[in-house]
């Protein structure tokens, strides 16, 4: 286990995949000043559908409360201006 860990080995591919578009979000609001990232944004699709989930699966309760609290920390908009 520590070889693995030594070579960075990932544990649990959906945490490393969530905290990946968590980092992208990051990025996205220190260019742009804020999360709101449009649904099909060009640059990264994938972005924008992530924000979307994550939207979803707070709505449905799915969303854990760590994750919550970390995208509630950076400003993330719970309802984009395209669901008003």
């Amino acid at each position: 286990m520590r070889r693995l860990n030594k070579i960075s080995f990932i544990w649990d591919i959906n945490e490393s995949k969530w905290e990946e578009m968590f980092t992208k979000l990051q990025k996205f609001k220190a260019a742009f000043g804020h999360c709101e990232v449009p649904d099909k944004w060009q640059k990264n699709p994938k972005l924008g559908i992530w924000v979307t989930a994550q939207r979803g699966f707070q709505k449905k309760g799915l969303l854990r409360a760590d994750r919550f609290r970390r995208l509630d920390e950076i400003g993330f908009v719970w309802k984009s201006q395209s669901m008003l």
